[in-house]
C-alpha cells in the first residue's frame, strides 16, 4: 500500500509474548513505539532497528483474540500486506494456527472522558467488554456506528471484513503521495459524495464503514494490552487520537493490567504474502 514492494509475513505459534520479528531480531509488543499514524500505523523500536508499516489490521485480529501471548510475526519487507483491506485473512491465518481467544489482560478501572483532537472517548468499568464507535465518514452526510461485544465470533461475523475506506476525490492525491501511493482499488471502499448524497462503489452494510473504524480502534488497542474489560464509547476516532487516549488512560490508571494467563506451549506456522 505504501512502498509498492513485495512483502512476506510468516505467522507462527511460539512460547512467550506475541512479538514482531525482522532480520532475525524479536520485538515484543510492549517494546514497540509508534512512528506514523497517517493512512495506517507504522511501528518501530526505541533503537530504530525495526520498522513495520500498516500493522493495524493484523493487530486488530490479534486484539479480537486477546492474543498478547503466543504469536510470532516474522516480516520480510517494509510493511504488512493490505490483503483484503480488512482483517479477515489475518484472522483466518491465526485461527488456522489454532490460536484460541484468551481472557482480557487489562480492564477499565474507573470512569473517564477524554477529548483528543476531534475524537472523544468515554470509558466505564464493567464486567463485560463493549466498544461502540460512532463516526461521520462523510461529514454531516453519512453517520454510522459499529460495536464489538468482546467475542471473536462477533468480530468474525460483523467486523473482520470491513474494508479500508478511501474518499474518491482523495484517491488521485494518495496515488501521488509518499503514503498510500500504491493502494489496491480492489481492497478498499471508494466513497463519492456531493453536498447532499454519498455513494459507495460497491455494496456495504449500513454499519460497515464504521465497522472499519472499529477494526482500526481494536488494532490500536493491541499495543496497550488489547481491548480491555469494560465499556468504551469512541466518537470520531482515528489512529493518532486512539493512541493518545490509550497512553493517557494507562498513565492515569484508568486502564490497568489484570493477572494474565501464561501461554501454552505452541507449535505451527502460516504465511501470508502480497
Amino acid at each position: 500500500m505504501h512502498s509498492g514492494a513485495f512483502t512476506t509475513v510468516h505467522l507462527a505459534k511460539t512460547l512467550g509474548l506475541t512479538c514482531l520479528m525482522q532480520a532475525g531480531r524479536h520485538y515484543p509488543l510492549a517494546s514497540l513505539c509508534i512512528e506514523l499514524t497517517d493512512h495506517g500505523v507504522c511501528v518501530t523500536d526505541p533503537k530504530a532497528r525495526l520498522k513495520v508499516d500498516l500493522v493495524e489490521h493484523l493487530f486488530s485480529a490479534l486484539a479480537a483474540l486477546h492474543a498478547v501471548c503466543g504469536v510470532q510475526i516474522e516480516v520480510v519487507g517494509k510493511e504488512l500486506p493490505l490483503l483484503d483491506g480488512a482483517a479477515r485473512r489475518w484472522l483466518e491465518g491465526l485461527e488456522q494456527l489454532g490460536i484460541l481467544p484468551r481472557p482480557a489482560t487489562h480492564a477499565v478501572m474507573r470512569a473517564a472522558h477524554y477529548e483528543c483532537g476531534a475524537s472523544r472517548y468515554q470509558l466505564a468499568p464493567a464486567s463485560d467488554t463493549r466498544v461502540v464507535v460512532l463516526t461521520d465518514f462523510v461529514p454531516s452526510i453519512w453517520f454510522q456506528h459499529g460495536s464489538f461485544d468482546g467475542s471473536a465470533g462477533q468480530f468474525r461475523q460483523e467486523i473482520t471484513s470491513a474494508s479500508t475506506v478511501v474518499i474518491a476525490r482523495e484517491a488521485a492525491r494518495l496515488r501521488s503521495s509518499v503514503r498510500a501511493g500504491h493502494i489496491d482499488s480492489n481492497s478498499v471502499f471508494g466513497v463519492r459524495y456531493d453536498m447532499s448524497t454519498a455513494l459507495v462503489s460497491r455494496a456495504a452494510g449500513e454499519r460497515e464503514l464504521a465497522a472499519h473504524k472499529l477494526l482500526d480502534f481494536m488494532g490500536d488497542a493491541l499495543l496497550y494490552g488489547a481491548v480491555p474489560l469494560g465499556h468504551i464509547r469512541a466518537i470520531k476516532p482515528g489512529h493518532t487520537n486512539n493512541h493518545a487516549m490509550f497512553m493517557r488512560a494507562l498513565r492515569e490508571g484508568v486502564i490497568a493490567p489484570m493477572p494474565c494467563l501464561a501461554p501454552e506451549p505452541l507449535i505451527g506456522s502460516a504465511t501470508c504474502t502480497s
